[in-house]
């Protein structure tokens, strides 16, 4: 056997290799319309990372990787988005009038610990999304795919919408959109608010001034507050 041992130099290429892929694809988005993920996501997030672009870590960066490189190797490249309401909405699949959403998760499919399997209304940022494509196309139905990396399952789910859930979608997307706007034209960051109930803060390059910041202010609201 050749002599075997860990290689910190060839590990800290592979990353380096994505990082450059993943800079010579970014977009600069400063003056483009709010993206889908922007007006979804916390909207001091979206705001920093306008004003002030960071590269992920090499965590968030390969699961990023991971992620998008499953979704074109199973859907194919992503077309480009559309705006509608001022907002950039490019789902990842769109076919015969169907939208289909294509997501991983490193969460099990089933747990037997307490009989529960996933549920993916427990992503609330998975469903508005997907709604906010529906009622941009006109269709009450989608699809989301979502695989499981640990257990290398795929799972479909169907997500049927009524009118009245389609017209809420659109109302929510634009409402977020104009706070977005205002706090960029005036030049000002949302309040802290805690979204780490979905986990959107564990891997947010901007937590710890967020952490500083909530400390200085004693400052939280709600999302639901945040965006009333």
């Amino acid at each position: 056997m050749p002599n075997i041992y860990e290689n910190q130099t060839v590990s800290d290429w592979g990353v380096q290799m994505v990082r450059e892929r993943m800079e010579a694809e970014r977009e600069d988005r400063t003056d483009h319309p709010w993206h889908a993920s922007e007006v979804d996501q916390c909207g001091r997030k979206s705001i920093r990372q306008r004003q002030d672009p960071r590269p992920p870590d090499a965590k968030s960066l390969l699961m990023f990787a991971a992620g998008f490189a499953l979704q074109e190797y199973f859907l194919g490249k992503e077309a480009d988005g559309q705006v509608a309401w001022g907002i950039v909405l490019s789902a990842d699949k769109v076919v015969k009038g169907q939208v289909i959403e294509f997501k991983t998760t490193r969460k099990s499919y089933y747990r037997k610990k307490d009989d529960h399997k996933f549920d993916p209304a427990e992503n609330a940022s998975w469903i508005h999304r997907t709604g906010m494509y529906c009622a941009h196309h006109g269709v009450s139905k989608a699809h989301i795919l979502v695989f499981f990396i640990f257990s290398s399952q795929l799972v479909g789910y169907t997500l049927e919408f009524t009118d009245a859930e389609l017209k809420a979608e659109k109302a929510r997307a634009i409402k977020r959109r104009n706070f977005l706007d205002r706090h960029w034209k005036k030049g000002t960051l949302p309040p802290v608010t805690d979204r780490s109930w979905d986990g959107e803060c564990t891997y947010c390059p901007y937590l710890a001034e967020c952490a500083e910041e909530l400390k200085a202010e004693r400052l939280v609201v709600t999302d639901k507050e945040m965006y009333a």
